[in-house]
């Protein structure tokens, strides 16, 4: 894994309902959210779920990052300050080649979250291990039906 020495530009980091790759490379995001009203479950130990998906548009900007291989993931800080990696293993990002200020990736990924608390959870996106992105996800917990 090739080290930078600054982090990406950051250009978008949303949670969302779907994203469409159009032919032509071009992303469409639908349904751009940052807050959930889930059911409450009465059995217990049953946790609300939520299925997202999560879209980080990062480009070189000024940045000096090296044209290679870097790494991402995902960090999820729940409402009582827990923290979790929840992407299981780090995605293998290979950074274009070039030195345009342009030059860049997109990530996306589909989530499966088990959200246990009532409250303001973060979707942190790590860089090689470094944050780059905080996106807010308030989950509440509606009463069971």
């Amino acid at each position: 894994m090739a080290g930078s020495t600054q982090a990406p530009l950051l250009l978008a980091a949303i949670v969302c309902e779907q994203i469409l790759e159009e032919r032509d490379g071009v992303l469409s995001a639908t349904r751009i959210v940052d807050r959930f009203v889930l059911q409450r479950s009465d059995a217990p130990g049953v946790v609300a779920g939520l299925q997202v998906r999560y879209l980080a548009m990062l480009r070189r900007g000024g940045a000096s990052i090296q044209s290679g291989d870097h790494e991402a993931s995902i960090l999820l800080r729940y409402p009582s300050g827990r923290r979790e990696v929840i992407t299981t293993d780090p995605w293998n990002v290979s950074w274009p080649d070039g030195d345009g200020e342009d030059e860049g990736v997109n990530l996306t990924v589909r989530l499966t979250l088990a959200l246990p608390e009532e409250g303001l959870y973060w979707l942190d996106l790590l860089f090689d291990g470094s944050p780059v992105a905080s996106t807010p996800l308030r989950v509440i917990l509606d009463a069971p039906v």
